[in-house]
């Protein structure tokens, strides 16, 4: 069956390790997964749309197989749009991180993420008026303006992260802290 699927849902859906891609123009365009059965077919093909880059793609599915062609299972059947669903979760895990020193980088303690969940940082609310958060995915953006995300007190965002360690945290005040809650 062919399933037209964005990104963001297909990275939510527990489609196995070994996934196969189609890449074309440097961006992944199809993905299957992988039966374990020897010779056995995939039983869906995702149309991924819009395509998203492969080095997108590797982050979430690292063991993934670049194919040179896919072809339709059946191209008789019409594709299918899926749009993931996620359970709520009754329970979730608050941590506090604090940027000590303006302009050092604080990494997040390691705190796995399970595979549907996310992760909501915050500028606590009780910094001062004027602190600035900046998050960023390493040491180095947590320093660039133009690779890191600014918040003002009390805003936050949520991301998509395997462990609150990929996260890293920059302030413009010393003590700046913020609020990071993981779904369990």
């Amino acid at each position: 069956m062919l399933v037209r699927i964005n990104f963001d849902a297909l990275k939510r859906l527990n489609v196995g390790r070994w996934l196969l891609y189609e890449a074309s123009g440097g961006e992944v365009v199809r993905a299957a997964n992988s039966n374990s059965q020897a010779g056995a077919a995939p039983s869906l093909l995702f149309q991924i749309e819009p395509p998203v880059l492969i080095q997108t793609f590797l982050t979430r599915f690292p063991e993934a197989i670049e194919v040179i062609e896919m072809a339709l299972i059946n191209a008789s059947e019409p594709a299918t749009n899926v749009t993931a669903t996620i359970p709520n979760s009754p329970t979730f895990t608050v941590r506090q991180e604090t940027v000590v020193t303006a302009g050092t980088p604080v990494q997040a303690a390691a705190l796995a993420v399970p595979f549907d969940r996310a992760v909501t940082v915050q500028n606590s609310p009780t910094n001062a008026a004027n602190a600035v958060l900046f998050v960023a995915n390493s040491s180095a953006n947590a320093l660039l303006a133009t690779a890191r995300v600014q918040l003002t007190r009390s805003q936050s965002l949520v991301l998509n992260v395997d462990n609150l360690d990929d996260i890293w945290l920059n302030s413009n005040n010393n003590g700046v802290t913020a609020t990071l809650v993981v779904e369990a």
